[in-house]
């Protein structure tokens, strides 16, 4: 499985939005187990902004419980970190590519779980807040290196944003939700497991998580189910 992330920011918006925590000073990018620990982001999708070798991105695989996108800034940086990640067997559940700039992040709005980037280093190819605001899911955090030092960084959800819990909204089963930010589909982020149909299919979402429940049932009588 290769990993493709798609992804195309600002001035000011409110940043109210994010929540800054556990500044700790750090000179070297910290490993990842580290990252894991301060974020407490465990799973889900990770980019690394400014890709140097592919250690971080190996060791942000988690295991297998994270997908990893590497941005490098250098042909050089970039095959040294594939060649790390084909060495380790890795590659697919962690990828790099090559970009122009990371100052606009190639990943689409609000998929991004994880986000390690040291802005310092970065310097006039650091990405924005705002930008980083952009791909970061609700509840997503950032890990950034600022002045020096490494702090965290989170995406809160909105309060116009609401849950899904239940086949028909949650236990009450109005199937009306109260958020404020949806609309009609435009686009596709991504397409998960079977697809197939049962009386209690559909998106289920809460605290920053979505995910789509849609068992393959077969009905009696079709060839799937002799």
């Amino acid at each position: 499985m290769k990993i493709a992330v798609f992804c195309q920011a600002l001035a000011m918006i409110p940043l109210a939005l994010f929540v800054a925590a556990d500044s700790s000073p750090a000179e070297a990018a910290p490993a990842a187990g580290e990252i894991i620990q301060a974020t407490g982001v465990e799973a889900g999708l990770a980019v690394h902004v400014g890709t140097t070798d592919g250690v971080l991105e190996a060791e942000l695989t988690n295991g297998g419980r994270m997908l990893v996108q590497g941005l490098a800034l250098t042909d050089a940086a970039t095959r040294t970190a594939r060649e790390h990640l084909f060495a380790e067997g890795l590659y697919g559940l962690a990828a790099v590519s090559r970009v122009a700039s990371t100052k606009t992040l190639p990943c689409y709005d609000r998929v991004v779980n994880l986000l390690v980037a040291d802005l310092d280093d970065l310097g006039a190819q650091a990405p924005s807040k705002e930008e980083i605001h952009r791909v970061l899911g609700y509840e997503g955090v950032a890990y950034l290196k600022q002045g020096g030092q490494w702090t965290k960084v989170v995406s809160s959800t909105p309060p116009e944003v609401d849950a899904w819990t239940h086949a028909r909204y949650d236990a009450t089963r109005s199937a009306t939700s109260k958020d404020l930010i949806v609309g009609p589909p435009n686009a596709m982020r991504w397409l998960g497991g079977l697809c197939g149909r049962a009386s209690m299919s559909g998106p289920r979402t809460s605290d920053g998580v979505f995910l789509q429940y849609a068992p393959a049932v077969a009905e009696p009588g079709s060839r799937a189910h002799t």
